[in-house]
């Protein structure tokens, strides 16, 4: 088999969870799995000067329209924003990377992955 694609999300990014919802087919059409990399966006943020897409004046609304649009364009349903965002990550991270170091092809991983993207996944 291919090596596996490398995916690296933020469990609290909208376009992250969009992504995620789709990753493991594409990979899958091209005859690979996938190696979910959780990152923190907010030290990437911090580290480059950046600020989320919600945060910043006349992105922020539109982001928040294109968020729900790509999850249509996608087919994705039930998408909607947390009511508090964004939301702390570093949790979920952990418990990715402490599932992958016990058992690297765990299927658990993955389904816990797409629980705690989003606390309404699932829900």
């Amino acid at each position: 088999m291919a090596a596996p694609l490398e995916f690296w999300f933020d469990f609290s990014s909208p376009y992250g969870y969009l992504a995620a919802q789709r990753i493991e087919a594409l990979a899958a059409r091209h005859g690979r799995s996938v190696d979910w990399r959780p990152i923190l966006l907010g030290v990437v943020f911090k580290s480059t000067g950046a600020a989320p897409l919600t945060e910043v004046p006349m992105k922020g609304p539109y982001s928040r329209r294109d968020f729900a649009r790509s999850a249509r364009f996608h087919g994705i349903d039930g998408f909607s924003m947390p009511s508090r965002f964004p939301i702390p990550t570093q949790a979920a991270g952990r418990i990715l990377l402490w599932a992958k170091d016990r058992d690297p092809s765990s299927g658990q991983a993955r389904d816990g992955r797409r629980r705690a993207r989003h606390p309404r996944a699932g829900a």
